[in-house]
């Protein structure tokens, strides 16, 4: 299912350094999966910063330098797309899609994707079509 990818490329974060083992840069977050600086990433998400909330929601969904645990993670992912951060509306919508981490929930997923999508994130529109042919 294309959307199972699109949530393994977007909520855990890691995909590509799992695949490579190198260290990425994610909206200015350097991110290396044998030791991911936690501590300043929560720092940051603590005080309001949106791409931090994502980069620190992520990492407690797949559990890379915290334990794995998905209520933590979409908490922060919610944060993030709350706060206006498309890259998290989308992630957040292929979650409830999915029902990773939360109840599987069609509406709700529709509503974060086409938030996304209208704050600039317009990849999301590929899932929304996809969501919404499948209906046909």
């Amino acid at each position: 299912m294309k959307t199972k990818l699109f949530l393994a490329l977007i909520a855990l974060l890691g995909m590509s350094t799992t695949l490579f083992g190198e260290e990425v840069v994610f909206y200015g977050y350097k991110i290396d999966p044998s030791k991911p600086d936690v501590e300043s990433i929560k720092k940051d998400a603590e005080s309001g910063n949106a791409v931090a909330q994502f980069v620190y929601g992520g990492l407690h969904m797949i559990g890379n330098g915290v334990p794995q645990d998905k209520t933590e993670g979409i908490k922060w992912v919610r944060k993030s797309a709350e706060n206006g951060f498309a890259f998290a509306q989308a992630a957040l919508g292929a979650c409830y899609y999915d029902g990773n981490g939360v109840p599987k929930d069609k509406e709700k997923a529709l509503e974060w994707l086409r938030k996304a999508v209208k704050n600039g994130f317009s990849e999301a529109q590929k899932i929304i079509d996809d969501i919404e042919g499948k209906d046909k």
